[in-house]
């Protein structure tokens, strides 16, 4: 619904004038993670120190193998109200104790690679909130001018 009533605003306005929002949403039962995904966002398993990719962003990501301004990639390819056909990318996972689930905007991961991201959600002297807020200070610090948002979900 939201799709639609924000593609209508947007069907008279310059591509690079309209509005639009990535989303990230989940679902819980039976120890089973259901993610559904639309636009820049990533969602990241951590388990025993190890970090895995659960729903990769679509964005200009894949066009690209020049990791030097890799943030500059990551305009989406899909989004709400971005373009008449909203494609989403549905993912289950199979959680146990101890997991975290990370989901993280544009703007927590654009700056970070994988294994930086991997160090920080796995400091024992620190909380995921304060995790967050380190990967928030990394990004900022490398010149990220985008809105920043993050999720991490306890099992």
């Amino acid at each position: 619904y939201a799709h639609k009533n924000l593609n209508i605003l947007n069907a008279s306005r310059d591509i690079t004038l309209r509005a639009g929002a990535s989303v990230l949403s989940a679902t819980f039962y039976n120890d089973v993670l259901t993610i559904v995904s639309a636009g820049a966002c990533h969602a990241y398993l951590v388990r025993q120190g190890y970090l895995k990719k659960l729903v990769i962003p679509d964005s200009m990501d894949f066009f690209t193998t020049d990791e030097h301004e890799i943030s500059q990639c990551h305009s989406p390819l899909s989004g709400l109200g971005l373009f008449e056909d909203l494609h989403l990318q549905i993912r289950e996972c199979r959680l146990a104790k101890g997991d975290l689930v990370v989901f993280l905007t544009d703007g927590a991961f654009s700056r970070l690679d994988e294994e930086e991201l991997r160090f920080l959600m796995n400091k024992k002297t620190v909380s995921e909130i304060e995790s967050i807020e380190e990967v928030f200070e990394l990004c900022n610090q490398r010149g990220n001018k985008d809105n920043q948002s993050a999720i991490i979900l306890q099992f």
